[in-house]
């Protein structure tokens, strides 16, 4: 029975329009070594000689944290929603009886949003490389940390790393893949993908 205060309710914002320039104007070839330097820098905690970033499936795509992750959202309930298409796809989850839905345009805009649902500390992720959509349980050792972007991708998968630990995660299924803790892996939270309508209907059933 879907019982939580935050039954149906999804999160709503504006989006600034335009794309960001990385490059600033620079050929490809001096962007990506002004953005091999600042990467050198930003993990300097580690060695860089060694696993994914000397293979070929490794590349640098942006500075770290671009775009920024969006933290802790604005909710509005899905009931009193009159401005979302009714096709408009979202990703939901559920837990512990608290329902809500993510617009894919907000998540695909952000990359990552870091939210709590249920008593849960969660994050919606999603790699505009290959179009998966994936929702971990955002801790580590049992303490909640945001999710970030590192600014590259491996085998065409964007790359995750936790404000706590600073441990590289895969976007696509949640293996530590550099870092602390490289051996481990991210709880993976069940998320279904579906049209507002599907979602409202949902929501209405469960009231009925």
């Amino acid at each position: 029975m879907l019982k939580s205060i935050l039954l149906g309710s999804f999160l709503t914002l504006s989006l600034v329009g335009g794309s960001p320039n990385f490059a600033g104007g620079i050929s490809q070839a001096a962007a990506q070594t002004v953005l091999s330097e600042d990467f050198k820098t930003q993990w300097s905690d580690r060695d860089l000689t060694v696993g994914i970033v000397g293979s070929s499936g490794f590349r640098l795509d942006r500075p770290e944290d671009v775009p920024p992750s969006y933290d802790r959202p604005s909710l509005l309930p899905a009931l009193a929603d009159h401005k979302t298409g009714n096709l408009e796809p979202l990703i939901t989850v559920e837990i512990n009886g608290a329902v809500r839905g993510y617009p894919m345009r907000i998540v695909a805009a952000h990359r990552i949003i870091n939210d709590s649902l249920g008593g849960v500390p969660i994050a919606v992720t999603y790699c505009q490389v290959c179009s998966s959509a994936m929702v971990f349980k955002r801790d580590v050792d049992g303490n909640a940390t945001p999710l970030r972007l590192v600014g590259a991708s491996y085998e065409e998968n964007i790359i995750l790393y936790d404000e706590a630990t600073r441990t590289w995660w895969q976007q696509i299924n949640g293996l530590g893949l550099s870092g602390p803790k490289a051996d481990g892996a991210l709880d993976v939270i069940p998320s279904k993908m579906e049209s507002f309508a599907a979602f409202l209907k949902r929501v209405r059933a469960s009231r009925a």
